[in-house]
């Protein structure tokens, strides 16, 4: 669904000027995920593999060493201690909103 908003919309009279539209688009639960939607979990299917393969090389080798900890911490890749395996904080905050977006849009807060 997009939503335009022009200059006589309420909020908005100050930021646009008079020719301006902008188009906001929010997704529903009846659309069909988009070609990018589908990229990104693609994507992130292939992260979860890779981070999976890094786990079991750590588990069997002990430690991937310094260097290969700086570098995956750089990239947001860090080594969690309780489940003893690596995860990707992008993952976890995206699953995090992900997960409280359908608990309280579930609730009467919609």
């Amino acid at each position: 669904m997009v939503i335009p908003i022009t200059r006589e919309s309420s909020n908005y009279k100050r930021r646009l000027d008079n020719r301006a539209t902008a188009c906001y688009s929010i997704s529903t639960m009846n659309e069909r995920p988009s070609e990018d939607e589908k990229m990104i979990d693609g994507i992130i299917s292939l992260e979860k593999a890779a981070l999976q393969k890094l786990t079991e090389d750590r588990i069997a080798s002990g430690s991937l060493g310094p260097e290969v900890d700086d570098i995956l911490s750089e990239a947001g890749i860090y080594w969690d201690t309780l489940n003893e395996e690596y995860f990707s904080i992008d993952n976890f905050q995206r699953e995090t909103f992900e997960r409280l977006a359908k608990e309280y849009a579930s609730q009467d807060y919609a």
